[in-house]
């Protein structure tokens, strides 16, 4: 295995009351810098960005919504159904 492949950083997943949580400190105080933000989150510094572009969505969750706790959300495919629906 080279050194490449064994420095390279996991990928993480954090809940949606942590991004909620990301959002609300940057609109509060936007004192914290992304870097720090990383640090205390250990996600990479892209994440951070994408969770702040999308702070309007992660300031609309409910915290008490029991996906809020889930670490990656699932959407089931929409089924298209052809023909006529026979009863």
């Amino acid at each position: 295995m080279s050194q490449e492949q064994s420095s390279s950083k996991k990928r993480i997943f954090i809940t949606a009351e942590q991004k909620r949580e990301i959002c609300l400190l940057k609109k509060n105080k936007p004192e914290p810098k992304n870097v720090e933000l990383t640090a205390r989150y250990d996600i990479s510094p892209g994440q951070v960005s994408d969770i702040l572009r999308e702070s309007e969505r992660w300031l609309s969750t409910d915290p008490n919504f029991y996906q809020a706790r889930l670490k990656r959300t699932h959407t089931l495919p929409a089924v298209k159904i052809d023909g006529p629906l026979i009863l």
